[in-house]
């Protein structure tokens, strides 16, 4: 089966900085950042690791060995797994340049991951491919987990494990499914969220030529991009009629339309009313 589509990470964004956090009352500890690590030879070796913890190779190629002995190539779009109960390591190539991006649990929260057979210690490196809507998350979570107050380090701790989640089920949806999936599920996700976004823009995250990008959007969706954010648009415009009086020229542009106009034009276009009329019905 082919690997995920894989784009390549901005140098901009390859600035080492970690966070660590600690509970105050307890042993579990939170910890998520990105490293490089530009040496050679044996990174880690042949031991259990202090904490659990996902690596996700940005850059770089180089080799994990199991407790099985087996020897897993990595390189860019890797993930794997630093376990505490068994022993394990990688070596860096020296061509490679190394980065990283990880999130880590301490104390038993880690281990509670491993046992629960959430992480499958058989499979301890997976291909996710360099999906950078998910690493741009990861590093908006590292700097609100800096910022973070200790009170609030339980919210935190569930933020983590959830994107902790959702890069393991990245890669169960890439060994099932075609080399585009996940991608283009990701980016239909952002066109949801962010109207303003350009689309040329989430080709690039999706690592992707535009015209790519618009030919695997619609053989998967059934429609281009540019029409799936139309009708994206209007459920938010949907939304905000029926939920307060705003003026229509408000939520036109805060859904980036020109103009009302153009707003009510196409809104029309797509529900077969007018928005003052379809507002009338709520």
């Amino acid at each position: 089966m082919a690997a995920p589509a894989t784009a390549e990470v901005p140098e901009s964004w390859l600035v080492p900085s970690i966070c660590h956090r600690t509970f105050v009352a307890g042993p579990t500890a939170l910890t998520c950042g990105m490293v490089a690590k530009p040496g050679s030879g044996w990174d880690y070796r042949d031991r259990p690791a202090d904490h659990y913890s996902v690596v996700w190779c940005l850059r770089g190629r180089g080799r994990y060995h199991d407790d099985r002995g087996r020897v897993w190539e990595l390189q860019p779009g890797d993930l794997f797994h630093r376990f505490t109960d068994r022993p394990h390591g990688n070596e860096l190539d020296p061509h490679g340049a190394w980065f990283e991006a990880y999130i880590g649990f301490g104390g038993a929260l880690g281990e509670a991951l491993v046992a629960m057979r959430v992480v499958d210690p058989a499979q301890p490196v997976r291909r996710i491919g360099l999906d950078l809507i998910l690493l741009r998350t990861l590093m908006q979570e590292r700097e609100a987990l800096r910022d973070a107050p200790d009170r609030d380090l339980p919210r935190h701790l569930g933020r983590l494990v959830a994107l902790h989640q959702e890069l393991l089920a990245l890669a169960d949806r890439s060994a099932a499914a075609g080399p585009h999936e996940a991608a283009i599920e990701r980016a239909c996700r952002r066109l949801a969220e962010e109207p303003h976004v350009p689309l040329q823009a989430l080709a690039r995250d999706c690592g992707l030529s535009y015209e790519r990008f618009r030919k695997v959007f619609r053989e998967r969706l059934g429609v281009s991009p540019h029409d799936y954010r139309i009708r994206r648009r209007i459920d938010q415009a949907c939304m905000a009629l029926r939920a307060d009086d705003r003026p229509v020229s408000e939520i036109a542009a805060a859904l980036g339309y020109a103009n009302p106009f153009q707003f009510s034009a196409q809104f029309k276009q797509v529900t077969g009313l007018a928005p003052a009329a379809w507002r009338r019905r709520r």
